[in-house]
């Protein structure tokens, strides 16, 4: 059953993407973006962990830079996707030493198309994202 399936990816790391066997024919072919308006990290030891929520500086929600990829199981096909991430930036490091690749609309286009440059989407910029305490 795919309940059973214990295959899974959640992320991609952008340094290594279309290299590592896992995701270089995702990440030539199969693009996708993944839309958000927040994401979660968490801070702190195990069993007293605070939980931060992330979200656009200007409150829009916004796209992560995904893969999506299908798999064949035993009950059939299953869908499924990937997010990219990189190093954190200003906003996420004093949480989290990696975040999720965040677009700007005016690249989503070229992330779908191929067109855009890893190195456009590898550094995250200073102000983009707000941080609370959830």
């Amino acid at each position: 059953a795919i309940r059973d399936w214990k295959y899974l990816t959640t992320n991609a790391r952008i340094e290594t993407v279309a290299q590592t066997a896992t995701y270089k024919e995702a990440f030539r072919h199969r693009r996708c973006l993944v839309p958000a308006s927040a994401f979660y990290e968490w801070t702190g030891e195990k069993g007293h962990k605070t939980k931060w929520s992330f979200s656009h500086a200007d409150g829009e929600w916004f796209c992560f830079a995904g893969l999506w990829d299908e798999a064949a199981t035993a009950d059939g096909a299953l869908e499924s996707f990937s997010f990219l991430t990189t190093e954190a930036g200003p906003d996420v490091a004093p949480y989290h030493d990696r975040q999720p690749v965040i677009l700007e609309r005016k690249q989503y286009a070229g992330w779908l198309d191929k067109s855009l440059p890893l190195e456009a989407i590898a550094r995250p910029p200073r102000g983009l994202l707000n941080a609370v305490k959830a």
